[in-house]
């Protein structure tokens, strides 16, 4: 018969696993909240400069934008390749640097995109369309047009594969 009864060491042990437990989620509900409030930070600086033509008409109408679109890129690249020699604090605030230059960056694809294209979640995974030529054996290759095929398409040949 198992004994329920426990020592004041698997006490003490068990009271112990509780409270790295409760460290643990303490930070990670902290990791979670700052990368939220950066998520927010891009949303939104990207949705203001995007809304406001006296903002992305002088980045994104000349060769600033550019500069603008790769400078998370610079970013990446100190954050990860010296951030053993930066200091917490200095991390942090390269951190919302980053986040602020992402928004300036992601404005281009505000820009480009309807408010509706960039909430609504892409659920159509069965017509991927793909660049196939169709009539490889009657045409030489270098006359031969491609053109997207979708697959789910019923006169799409499935015996002529490009190799």
């Amino acid at each position: 018969m198992i004994s329920h009864d426990r020592t004041q060491a698997q006490w003490a042990a068990g009271t112990a696993a509780g409270t790295f437990d409760q460290a643990l989620r303490r930070h990670m509900l902290r990791v979670y909240n700052v990368m939220m409030l950066g998520l927010a930070l891009t949303g939104g600086i990207a949705a203001l400069v995007a809304a406001t033509p006296a903002l992305y008409g002088p980045i994104f109408g000349t060769p600033l934008k550019w500069v603008v679109m790769l400078a998370p890129l610079a970013f990446v690249a100190v954050l990860s390749w010296r951030f053993e020699q930066l200091s917490a604090t200095g991390l942090q605030a390269l951190f919302w640097a980053f986040c602020g230059v992402m928004g300036l960056s992601m404005a281009s694809v505000f820009l480009v995109f309807s408010p509706v294209k960039i909430t609504t979640p892409r659920t159509d995974t069965t017509n991927w369309i793909m660049l196939e030529p169709r009539n490889r054996l009657t045409r030489p290759a270098t006359t031969m047009p491609i053109r997207p095929i979708i697959r789910n398409d019923p006169s799409f040949d499935r015996s002529v594969r490009v190799v």
